[in-house]
């Protein structure tokens, strides 16, 4: 799909009602955990170093180039997409797979701002989630608990910017508060308990984060947020953070990584973490999931 005839129903770089991000860089360690707690997340600006960055993105391009993903006439280096090309896989593996990628998401700077906001040491997911998304493409309305929630209830999500993501690319976007909002505790109490593997149930909540918003957020005032993200940048967020994606409206790939850490000592998800981890379905075919539509009616939100 091309990206100008993306729904708008979807988050678009153009939407007037997109609020901005509040950065946090520049936060000592306990205004960082303040942070977190109130609004659900914490936005690092050049957190992970320009070098280790460029290192993973020509990994992730050469991967793009093998599997014909990019425009031949153009610079690999621009990321270009173009109509007819192969669409890049979501390179969802383990570490040992992207190398570059894991030095840029689980480097020392990166480790040393989680360990300080969980006030211990922390253990990062062999599982790494790199993301070329293409023009047109976005993510549905969801919360990270109901695919990493068989562990500790302390595991925080790493979205990591490997590479500029300037408004029309879209990128993340999340509602501040929402994870803590009395006017969605219906919500977490019951799609926030489910488990996409143990339930067999989808895990995104809504296609349409302008409905989420308008039915779910508008009674507490939540809004969507979202930022120019630049090379490095880092968005740190829990469990039970409600995010989605805006649409990428650019003729580019957008590369992200999404990466977890767990508190050493605390239970760890099978699925992500650990010598050996499970993966989805713990290895077995995935049988058809209850939609998400009669899995809403059923639990009445």
């Amino acid at each position: 799909m091309n990206a100008l005839s993306a729904p708008r129903r979807r988050l678009h770089p153009t939407d007037s009602d997109l609020t901005f991000l509040e950065p946090a860089d520049h936060l000592d360690p306990t205004q960082r955990r303040d942070r977190l707690t109130q609004a659900g997340y914490l936005w690092l600006r050049g957190l992970i170093p320009a070098g280790l960055c460029l290192a993973a993105r020509d990994e992730i391009i050469a991967r793009l180039v093998q599997h014909g993903s990019l425009d031949p006439i153009r610079p690999a280096a621009e990321l270009p997409w173009a109509e007819g090309r192969a669409i890049a896989p979501q390179f969802q593996e383990t570490r040992d797979r992207q190398p570059a990628v894991t030095a840029a998401v689980q480097c020392a700077e990166v480790r040393s701002a989680i360990e300080a906001l969980l006030q211990g040491p922390a253990e990062p997911s062999v599982y790494l989630w790199t993301r070329p998304v293409p023009p047109g493409v976005a993510t549905g309305v969801h919360i990270d608990q109901v695919y990493m929630g068989l562990g500790s209830p302390r595991i925080l999500t790493t979205w990591c910017c490997l590479d500029a993501v300037p408004r029309p690319r879209g990128g993340l976007a999340v509602m501040p508060g929402s994870h803590r909002a009395g006017e969605l505790a219906r919500l977490r109490e019951t799609y926030g308990a489910s488990d996409v593997d143990r339930d067999q149930v989808e895990g995104t909540f809504d296609e349409s984060p302008v409905d989420f918003r308008r039915r779910y957020g508008d009674p507490w005032g939540g809004t969507w947020a979202t930022a120019e993200f630049g090379v490095g940048d880092v968005m740190i967020f829990g469990m039970f953070l409600v995010h989605a994606s805006v649409v990428n409206a650019s003729d580019r790939y957008r590369l992200s990584c999404d990466a977890r850490w767990t508190p050493t000592g605390e239970p760890m998800d099978p699925r992500w973490f650990g010598p050996a981890p499970l993966g989805h379905h713990n290895g077995r075919p995935k049988s058809k999931p209850t939609s998400m539509t009669e899995a809403r009616q059923r639990w009445g939100v």
